[in-house]
C-alpha cells in the first residue's frame, strides 16, 4: 500500500514539475551554449515575438485537448484567417475589421465542428480534418486568385512591439488560467473529457460547452493570425502549415496529456510554448545545423511523451 502510494506521488510530481524544470535546464543550457547571446536584448525580443502567436493559440487549444480532442484545422485556419487579414488592411487599414472577419471565420468553423461532431455522432478529430481541408483549399483558392502571394503593406507597427506582444500574450493567458480553472468552462471541460457519458448524465450539457470551448479556441486562433501576419509580411496559401503541430508539441513539452481530462493544465501553453520557442532559438544561436535542430526537437517530444503523457499504453485522445 505504501509503495503504491509513493508511485503514484513520484508519477504526480513528474507530471507536474517535469515541464517548468526542463524549461529551466533549456534556458541554463543555452545560456551556456549560446555564450550569453540568449540573454541579449534584441534575441529576448526575438523569443517574443516567436512565442506570442503559439502561446496564445496554445491557450485556446488546452481547452480543446481537455476535451481529449485534438484540432488538425489549427494550421490551416490561421492561415486562410491571416491572408483575408492580410487583404482587407492592405485595401482599406483597418486591422479591427480584419480582425472581425477572422473572428467570424473561427467561430463558423468552431461552430460547424461542435454541432456536427455532436449531431452525427462523429469523433471530433474527424471533423477538425474536414475542416482542415476546407480552410486549406479556400486559402490556396484566395491566394491563386490574387497573384499568390500577398504582402501586407499597411501599419502593423503596433503588433511587432514587444511591450504589445507580451501584454496581449500575458492578458490571454490570464484570462485562459481564470476560465479553465475557475469557472464551469473549464470545469465541465475536464469532466468531459474525463468521461464524456458521466459528465452528460451529471446534467453537463455537453452541446453548450463544447461550443463554448471551440470558440474559445476560435478567439485565441483569430488573434493569433493577426500576430503571424505583421510577423510573417506576406502570406501565400501555405501560411499556417503544420502550425497545429506546433501547438500539440508545445503543449506536450508543458505537460499537456493528450488524452485531456482532470489532470489537464492551463499552464502548459505559456510554459510549453516558451520552452519550444526558446530551444529551437538556442540551437540555431549556438550554430546547430537546421536539419539537426528538426531531430533535436523531435528527440525532446519523444522523451516528454515517454515520461509525462503515458496512460496505460496509449497516449492520443479517445
Amino acid at each position: 500500500m505504501t509503495a503504491t502510494k509513493n508511485s503514484v506521488f513520484s508519477r504526480k510530481n513528474i507530471q507536474t514539475f517535469l515541464p517548468v524544470i526542463g524549461l529551466v535546464i533549456v534556458i541554463v543550457l543555452f545560456a551556456f551554449t549560446t555564450g550569453g547571446k540568449l540573454f541579449s536584448a534584441y534575441n529576448l525580443s526575438s523569443i517574443i515575438a516567436q512565442s506570442v502567436c503559439l502561446t496564445i493559440v496554445s491557450t485556446g487549444a488546452v481547452f480543446t485537448y481537455a476535451l481529449g480532442s485534438l484540432d488538425l484545422s489549427i494550421g490551416p485556419t490561421m492561415g486562410l484567417c491571416a491572408l483575408i487579414a492580410a487583404l482587407i488592411t492592405n485595401n482599406n487599414g483597418s486591422i479591427l475589421l480584419a480582425f472581425l472577419a477572422a473572428l467570424g471565420i473561427t467561430i463558423s468553423f468552431s461552430f460547424i465542428n461542435s454541432v456536427v461532431s455532436y449531431a452525427l455522432h462523429l469523433d471530433r478529430i474527424l471533423t477538425t480534418l474536414f475542416l482542415s481541408f476546407t480552410a486549406g483549399g479556400l486559402q490556396l483558392m484566395i491566394s491563386s486568385s490574387v497573384g499568390g502571394t500577398i504582402y501586407a503593406m499597411a501599419d502593423w507597427s503596433l503588433f511587432k512591439s514587444t511591450s504589445f506582444q507580451f501584454i496581449v500574450m500575458a492578458v490571454v493567458v490570464l484570462l485562459g488560467i481564470f476560465l479553465f480553472n475557475f469557472t464551469t468552462i473549464g470545469k465541465y471541460g475536464r469532466a468531459m473529457g474525463s468521461n464524456r457519458v458521466c459528465a452528460g448524465q451529471s446534467g453537463i450539457n455537453i452541446i453548450k460547452y463544447q461550443i463554448i470551448i471551440y470558440i474559445i479556441l476560435a478567439i485565441c486562433t483569430a488573434i493569433g493570425s493577426l500576430f503571424l501576419v505583421s510577423r510573417a509580411g506576406s502570406i501565400s496559401w501555405s501560411t499556417g502549415s503544420g502550425f497545429h503541430m506546433d501547438v500539440m508539441i508545445a503543449l506536450i513539452l508543458g505537460g499537456m496529456p493528450m488524452r485531456g481530462g482532470v489532470n489537464s493544465r492551463i499552464i502548459s501553453a505559456p510554459i510549453g510554448s516558451f520552452t519550444y520557442t526558446i530551444l529551437s532559438n538556442g540551437l540555431t544561436l549556438s550554430g546547430v545545423n537546421m536539419s539537426i535542430v528538426g531531430m533535436c526537437k523531435a528527440l525532446v517530444f519523444i522523451v516528454v511523451i515517454i515520461l509525462t503523457c503515458r496512460n496505460k499504453g496509449r497516449v492520443i485522445p479517445r
